[in-house]
Formats: C-alpha cells, sequence, structure tokens
C-alpha cells in the first residue's frame, strides 16, 4: 500500500540519481552539434547521447573516453561524467 513516505524516499532517490548533464550539453551545443550529428560522431544513437545529457544513464567507459577525445577535454568532470576513467594518452 502507497503512504507518502514511499514517494517521498522514490523523489528523493530519483533527485539524486537524475542529474542533467549541462556541462555535456554545453559542449555539444558550442561545438554547433545535434544530438543525431554528435552520436554518430562517436558511434551511439541518439536516444543513448539524449539520456546522457538528461542523466538518466551514465555512459560506458569506452563512450567517456571518447566524449573527451572528441571535446578535447582532459577530465570526465568536465563534462560532468562521474565515472572510472583513464585519461587517454598524449602521443
Amino acid at each position: 500500500m502507497w503512504t507518502p513516505e514511499h514517494g517521498t524516499e522514490r523523489e528523493n532517490y530519483m533527485q539524486q540519481r537524475i542529474r542533467p548533464r549541462y556541462e555535456l550539453t554545453n559542449y555539444r551545443w558550442m561545438a554547433g552539434l545535434t544530438i543525431p550529428l554528435l552520436a554518430k560522431a562517436i558511434g551511439t544513437n541518439t536516444t543513448t547521447l539524449q539520456r546522457w545529457e538528461a542523466g538518466t544513464q551514465d555512459p560506458q567507459p569506452e563512450f567517456v573516453e571518447k566524449l573527451c577525445t572528441f571535446f578535447d577535454v582532459d577530465h570526465p568532470k568536465k563534462l560532468n561524467l562521474d565515472v572510472q576513467f583513464t585519461a587517454p594518452s598524449q602521443s
């Protein structure tokens, strides 16, 4: 049976879990790219990229690296991506 306490717990969980990634969206906008263009450039689909930007899904480490390389950033925190990451090697 639903009680107000259950609703509050779920809302708190969702607020903690869903964090829009405005930084990722801003980098995309500054590059003049649409979601479909960026998705194609890094090898994913538009729905997945939308979920990353909305904060409802986290990218796999390989895509974190692709995004960092694409936008020439040295750490995923600049894109608001809090995942395990190994910086790309400098050649």
